[in-house]
């Protein structure tokens, strides 16, 4: 179990961090946390600031970024934003989620066959993943959301290739911090192609770019943070207006690979830059 850290010395990541007057929205467009007083990175001892400026497990950050190319503020948001950085409790089995879903949908609607080939084939990478690393049937079991999203990083099992284990001799444990942070680099390196650290330097202020993206996207019916066309659909693109966004709009884009909502790759990147100052 991730440790907390301690008392007086939370981690930014760890609770959000904002300051009374600004409340960071979720992709549900709802204030996920306030706090009155944000920790200073300059603040206290010089071996308290040490411990309170550098993330946990900060030696498996240090190889993600390394070894991927993935900057460790942006792993921590993405599961951050999954599941609290492991706080969440995850109630279900994955197998059983899928195996529900093929034992009682109907295959009478477009959108039911769509959830049934999707119940196969996570469902099929579940037994698949156990087989092949020698996990007994009755001990194949996944937690995870009501989805069948499993462990700390939410990996559908369907992705389960990118899953990376911290232990040379054990199959990945996505409920283990160190296997979920390797595991979610790993994914956005080869998946979304993210191999070069985001400097950001040439990002400019992430929280006026997040409050603009929000005013434009409630005032439009399609709006997206970075696509003006994907997967046959048109969007009224927030970033590709102006080329001060180009930067930061193929970051997005990477993001979107791991969740292709618009307000959690803003979301991620907005925890990232506040995280890094």
């Amino acid at each position: 179990m991730q440790k907390r850290p301690k008392k007086g010395c939370e981690h930014r990541l760890y609770q959000p961090f904002f300051t009374a007057k600004t409340a960071y929205r979720s992709s549900d467009a709802q204030a996920l946390a306030t706090r009155k007083n944000r920790i200073s990175p300059q603040s206290g001892k010089e071996g308290e600031q040490q411990s309170c400026t550098l993330y946990p497990e900060r030696k498996i950050y240090d190889i993600v970024e390394k070894r991927y190319g993935v900057n460790r503020e942006i792993v921590a948001a993405i599961l951050l934003k999954e599941t609290r950085l492991g706080r969440i409790a995850l109630k279900h089995d994955s197998f059983y989620v899928f195996d529900t879903l093929l034992r009682k949908l109907r295959d009478d609607t477009p959108r039911n066959r769509r959830l049934l080939a999707m119940a196969r084939s996570n469902a099929a990478a579940i037994v698949e993943f156990c087989y092949t690393n020698g996990i007994e049937p009755q001990a194949c079991r996944l937690p995870a959301s009501y989805a069948g999203a499993v462990g700390i990083a939410q990996f559908m099992p369907s992705s389960f290739s990118y899953a990376v284990s911290s232990a040379p001799d054990r199959a990945p444990d996505l409920t283990d911090m160190k296997d979920a942070i390797l595991s979610t680099a790993n994914y956005l390196h080869k998946k979304a192609g993210f191999t070069k650290l985001l400097d950001w330097s040439k990002v400019g202020d992430m929280r006026a770019i997040e409050d603009a993206w929000y005013a434009y996207d409630f005032t439009r019916k399609n709006a997206s943070f970075a696509y003006e066309k994907q997967n046959r659909r048109y969007y009224d693109c927030f970033t590709c207006k102006s080329k001060k966004f180009a930067y930061i709009r193929d970051y997005a884009k990477k993001i979107m690979r791991y969740n292709n909502a618009s307000n959690y790759a803003v979301g991620v990147l907005r925890l990232a830059y506040e995280a890094r100052r």
